[in-house]
C-alpha cells in the first residue's frame, strides 16, 4: 500500500510550477486513500481499513482536525495531483 498523493512539500510544488502558496491551516490534515498494491483486487478492503483506522486514530488528538473520510474517499479512484486535492478539500470542516 502507498498513498496517491506525493509526499512533497506543497510550497515546494507551488515554487516549481511558479504558483502562489496554498495558506493553508497546518492543524487540518487529510489522510488520503491507500492504495492497494496486492495483485488480488479483493484485498482493496486492508487498503480502506488502514486509511479509516488512520482517521479515527488522529482524529482522537485534540488539536489537530481531520477531513472526514467521505471527504477523502473520493480520491481513491480518482487520484488528482496534491495541489487540486489541498484546494478542494481546503473549505471543508473536518
Amino acid at each position: 500500500m502507498g498513498s496517491r498523493a506525493g509526499s512533497e512539500d506543497l510550497s515546494v510544488q507551488a515554487r516549481r510550477r511558479r504558483e502562489p502558496p496554498l495558506r493553508l491551516d497546518r492543524r487540518r490534515i487529510a489522510v488520503l486513500p491507500f492504495s492497494n498494491m496486492s495483485p488480488d483486487p479483493n484485498d482493496e478492503y486492508f487498503a480502506d481499513g488502514f486509511t479509516e483506522g488512520l482517521i479515527a486514530t488522529i482524529s482522537k488528538i485534540r488539536e489537530v482536525g481531520v477531513v472526514s473520510r467521505t471527504s477523502v474517499m473520493q480520491y481513491r479512484k480518482n487520484p488528482k495531483p496534491i495541489r487540486d486535492v489541498a484546494e478542494e478539500l481546503h473549505g471543508l470542516d473536518s
